[in-house]
């Protein structure tokens, strides 16, 4: 993330955290004062760090047997934090 007077202050998202999506999102941050990556397989995201709560609280739901109202409760009630950069 550029944090120079010369950014544009524009924020690019960049869809897709493969290969290609990541080697796009360096190349704008050269360019751009902020760039999202969206992630949306697990393991992509774990790889990056970033947490996928709501699709893990669905995978327990659907293939592990939680039952769905203390999967919603769970969510609800977890501690918040900042989502951005």
């Amino acid at each position: 993330m550029r944090e120079d007077r010369q950014a544009p202050q524009e924020s690019v998202a960049v869809i897709g955290a493969g290969a290609w999506g990541t080697a796009l999102a360096v190349i704008l941050a050269e360019r751009y004062a902020r760039v999202s990556l969206w992630v949306f397989e697990a393991a992509l995201a774990e790889r990056h760090g970033i947490e996928m709560p709501i699709c893990r609280a669905v995978h327990r739901v659907l293939f592990e047997g939680q039952d769905p109202r203390e999967a919603v409760v769970q969510l609800m009630t977890r501690e918040l934090r900042f989502e951005g950069d």
